[in-house]
């Protein structure tokens, strides 16, 4: 027996699901962090053993074919970010959090101008009689 559910009811669900996984996400996160600082503030953790670290964790990825090669630039980048995140450098979170959000808003306005426009369940049932009048 097959299940219908109107557009309006799928959507709600898949936002509900991503609205659920967004929180579990950021539950994880913040479990990771804190996770992650009691590790740094019980060790000596260094530039170079985070480097080395992000190195391994990239060549695994690339043989797993997750990504497609070691970029040097995106060791770097992960590396300072890394570096300033267990610093505790707010200054550079600060801003990349006004970043995202900045693009948020714009995705959200680029959104809001554009419309789908839907047409209701029977639709194609009421077009099909109506070119079978004429």
């Amino acid at each position: 027996m097959a299940y219908q559910i109107s557009l309006d009811q799928l959507l709600n669900f898949l936002i509900m699901r991503l609205d659920i996984l967004e929180d579990v996400v950021e539950e994880l996160r913040m479990r990771n962090n804190i996770l992650l600082r009691i590790i740094a503030s019980k060790s000596d953790i260094t530039r170079e053993d985070i480097h080395k670290a992000v190195e391994e964790e990239l060549k695994i990825m690339e043989e797993v074919g997750l990504v497609d090669e070691e970029v040097p630039d995106i060791i770097e980048s992960l590396v300072d970010d890394i570096d300033k995140w267990l610093k505790g450098d707010v200054k550079e979170m600060k801003e990349k959090v006004k970043e995202y959000r900045e693009k948020l808003k714009e995705f959200e306005k680029s959104q809001k101008e554009r419309k789908i426009d839907i047409a209701p369940p029977d639709f194609l049932h009421r077009l099909d009689k109506m070119r079978k009048r004429t």
